[in-house]
């Protein structure tokens, strides 16, 4: 079983990431992109945009709100349960990999970790 957070800059590369490495299929007649989230042999979960707590504002009753800031990116988890590594092309969009032998990054608040623990 290998492990691996991905970083796309759009949802539309994450999906043709999908269907490139057969993890989605596409409607022959409205052409759209249908991501197959899991089978037995993956599992590929749509995290989406990381927002973190950016700044404080007043609204107009004078009450504190936090304004988050998304970074512009689209994630996703994969799990492939075989041992077969993606190919090295895709490396430009692995965060981390459980192929790197370190730990999952759980504190670092450039990366979402909420969903994926």
């Amino acid at each position: 079983m290998i492990d691996y957070l991905l970083k796309f800059s759009s949802k539309r590369t994450a999906h043709t990431f999908a269907y490139n490495y057969g993890f989605a299929s596409v409607d022959p007649i409205t052409d759209k992109v249908s991501v197959i989230n899991n089978s037995s042999d993956y599992a590929f979960i749509e995290i989406g945009e990381h927002y973190v707590g950016g700044e404080e504002t007043l609204d107009e009753n004078n009450e504190s709100t936090i304004q988050m800031i998304g970074d512009n990116n689209y994630w996703v988890t994969l799990r492939l349960m075989s041992t077969d590594e993606l190919p090295t092309s895709v490396n430009k969009y692995v965060v981390w990999s459980s192929l790197q032998g370190l730990p999952r990054p759980k504190n670092n608040p450039d990366i979402p970790n909420i969903n994926w623990a």
